[in-house]
């Protein structure tokens, strides 16, 4: 059910009474084997809780997914149990062996987790301006890893291309890449579409979130589109330096400026976003998702990572540019918390240096623009593509 963020702790302390009553009245400690799933063979969903604040504001019902309350910490897990059963499922895993992985740390972490419950090895490659947290956690959970230098994709030094050279030559390794194996979105769609739609009560009328392989959206999207006949209207919000905005909406890769957010934004085409069913790209950047992070924290007492930030700034603007009305909900994803940036992200000497120290305060959502590059003419993101000759089912 949906629920408001500053209740969820006060009712996760009382499902762990609950639970703990039950546990008390049975006659053995033993557990039952038959009923009782390890932490990692099974997912459960996530809650979907309403941004108060930001509702109250915009006039709008504004709501987010927990993708943070998983095992592993972030939207990953549902990634990396796809991506894992895909290549057991197949065979080419076996017992012992060693799954390796191009990652910007959340994926790279929660297939490090299941590795470890399933004695498998873990062997990621990661771009070297990743949280140091999440390169740390990643060596705690056993994993090997190889930082790389960033590159561009058209470089035999990029993180994913040395993935793929490093699976060739470990004897018993295998590569379930995340980019182009569409097992990754058709989790979303199995889960978290289904999840939202549930839990929303069928009451969603937008959907927002950034991209890195597209899984998220591109499931999500499929899903929402599919159970509203069409009415949800799904969106990318896109980090400056990324190419993705500019080619939903003209079919062409390009993009200026950069990006510190870990894991989202591409210039290329994968496998995954194919699937999307989008309506439109929205822009935002580095010093928004910060100052949104401080927000979340301010007001509603929810601690994400930057790329979550990132998508409440996409569910502000999508909620803006569609006019959304009271009896109306936007939605987007948390994809993790913010203890894989305290280095970056939550360190004032990282800020001052990077020319991120958050300055609002209270509820001031001024930093938000309004999701346009320069130069951009109004107008929704399927009529450019229509201009630009462009199918979005051929995206």
């Amino acid at each position: 059910p949906l629920m408001a963020s500053n209740s969820f702790r006060a009712l996760l302390g009382a499902a762990t009474t609950v639970v703990s009553v039950r546990n008390s009245q049975k006659s053995s400690c033993s557990p039952d084997k038959d009923r009782i799933a390890s932490l990692h063979d099974t997912l459960q969903p996530t809650p979907l809780v309403e941004l108060r604040s930001l509702s109250k504001q915009l006039g709008c019902r504004v709501v987010a997914k927990c993708e943070f309350l998983h095992p592993g910490g972030s939207v990953k897990d549902r990634a990396a149990h796809a991506l894992l059963k895909s290549v057991e499922k197949t065979g080419e895993l076996k017992q012992g062996g060693t799954v390796v992985q191009g990652s910007g740390g959340n994926t790279g972490i929660s297939l490090a987790m299941l590795c470890a419950a399933k004695g498998y090895k873990a062997h990621i490659t990661i771009p070297e301006n990743i949280s140091p947290d999440k390169i740390s956690l990643l060596k705690m959970l056993g994993a090997e890893v190889t930082i790389c230098e960033c590159l561009p994709f058209s470089d035999p030094g990029h993180y994913a291309h040395q993935a793929t050279a490093i699976c060739k030559r470990t004897p018993g390794a295998v590569l379930p890449d995340q980019f182009e194996n569409v097992a990754k979105s058709q989790a979303h769609f199995d889960s978290t579409g289904p999840e939202i739609w549930t839990q929303s009560g069928g009451k969603v009328d937008a959907f927002v979130c950034a991209a890195g392989t597209g899984g998220t959206l591109a499931g999500v999207s499929r899903y929402l589109k599919g159970a509203s006949n069409g009415h949800v209207q799904c969106f990318l919000v896109d980090p400056t330096g990324s190419g993705l905005k500019k080619y939903v909406e003209t079919g062409v890769f390009s993009s200026v400026g950069g990006c510190f957010i870990d894991g989202i934004g591409i210039m290329r085409k994968t496998a995954n976003f194919a699937t999307a069913k989008v309506d439109g790209a929205l822009r935002a950047d580095d010093k928004e998702a910060v100052e949104m992070c401080y927000y979340l924290m301010r007001n509603e007492g929810i601690w994400v990572g930057p790329s979550a930030a990132l998508n409440v700034v996409g569910a502000v603007k999508l909620a803006k540019k569609l006019k959304l009305q009271p009896h109306q909900t936007v939605a987007t994803v948390l994809c993790d918390g913010g203890e894989r940036y305290l280095q970056t992200t939550f360190n004032a000497e990282w800020q001052t240096k990077q020319g991120l120290v958050p300055v609002h305060t209270g509820t001031d959502l001024s930093f938000i623009g309004d999701g346009r590059d320069p130069g951009d003419v109004q107008g929704d993101g399927q009529a450019r593509l229509a201009a630009a000759g462009v199918a979005l089912s051929k995206l």
